[in-house]
């Protein structure tokens, strides 16, 4: 009889170490980090697709991207929004000083979109290095990345028309602005055509003045990761630094 109690109580406490280790995965408070500075190239396509395969293969509780950059290709671009949008991690962007052209459209697609003081975001317009595009293109051009740009917005549930702006009218916000919580200019105000000076949704959702607040502030946040909401734990957070390797870097430069 007493052998069959204590194999009844090793079997439950079998069982309760199996929840306990299933429950430690899911509230993962590893946080991963890539920097990007300089412009977006295929490499850095190549860099931000392995920093966050790395975090899912780890299960960690999010990436953060701290970007800045006055912008590069379209295509390239494409590709970094994509894996972004197909992340089963949730991906912050933390621009740390300028999301220009392209950075507009990667902060955008992120689960969380962040900025740092003084930090600037957008003039998102698409400029062709072939300067023998016929107005046509052009216009087909302008018309395809605004409604990029839209959808991005609609998905993430932040300002349209300033994110449609940054393409069609090259406007550019300060954190505050782009935040909601400091008047945009008279001028942006006629563009987008709104009665309040500030911008309601906002065009980012978070503003912190490093990593650290950024952390704290997020934790607890819920972002909807493909079909479902995920809540970003972040307290008691372990940081992995994941950086360019030697040839991603050599690349980077040439």
């Amino acid at each position: 009889m007493n052998r069959h109690i204590r194999i009844i109580l090793l079997m439950a406490l079998l069982f309760l170490g199996v929840i306990s280790l299933g429950v430690a995965q899911d509230d993962s408070s590893d946080i991963y980090i890539l920097h990007v500075d300089g412009t977006i190239v295929p490499v850095v396509a190549d860099y931000i697709d392995r920093g966050i395969s790395e975090a899912e293969d780890n299960g960690a509780a999010a990436v953060v991207i701290e970007l800045n950059t006055a912008g590069g290709m379209l295509s390239t671009t494409e590709d970094i929004v994509d894996r972004i949008l197909e992340s089963r991690v949730p991906v912050v962007v933390y621009v740390d000083r300028w999301a220009g052209s392209a950075g507009t459209f990667i902060t955008m697609a992120a689960h969380v979109a962040a900025m740092a003081p003084a930090s600037r975001i957008g003039a998102a317009s698409p400029v062709s290095i072939d300067g023998d595009l016929s107005e046509t293109m052009k216009k087909k051009l302008n018309e395809d990345t605004a409604a990029h740009i839209r959808g991005l917005a609609d998905l993430r549930g932040r300002n349209q028309k300033a994110a449609e702006a940054t393409v069609r009218e090259a406007l550019s916000f300060t954190d505050k602005e782009a935040l909601g919580i400091a008047p945009i200019s008279e001028s942006q105000r006629q563009v987008l055509g709104l009665e309040s000076p500030y911008l309601d949704p906002p065009l980012v959702d978070v503003g912190a003045k490093d990593i650290e607040e950024l952390l704290v502030k997020i934790d607890g946040m819920q972002v909807k990761v493909g079909d479902e909401m995920v809540t970003i734990r972040t307290e008691g957070y372990r940081i992995h630094k994941i950086g360019m390797n030697f040839l991603e870097r050599f690349l980077h430069v040439v």
